[in-house]
């Protein structure tokens, strides 16, 4: 196997101001994009909450079901 030599080994230098504002740019997407995550969960499950308090009331054979509808 031919090897590089050594000088090649190793990463260019980078300014350290730059990689750090990289770093802080990648952690606050990354926070971004789980929160919007969180918000998306959220919301789903409260969607699913309420079709399935609709669907308790209609299979236990109740007649005021669209009460639960109007609180959508």
């Amino acid at each position: 196997m031919r090897r590089l030599p050594r000088e090649h080994d190793e990463k260019l230098p980078r300014d350290d101001e730059e990689e750090e504002n990289a770093r802080e740019t990648r952690g606050l997407a990354a926070l971004a994009f789980v929160l919007i995550l969180a918000l998306a969960a959220s919301y789903l499950v409260e969607r699913l909450r309420q079709e399935g308090m609709i669907e308790d009331c209609l299979l236990a054979g109740r007649s005021n079901c669209d009460a639960l509808l109007d609180e959508r």
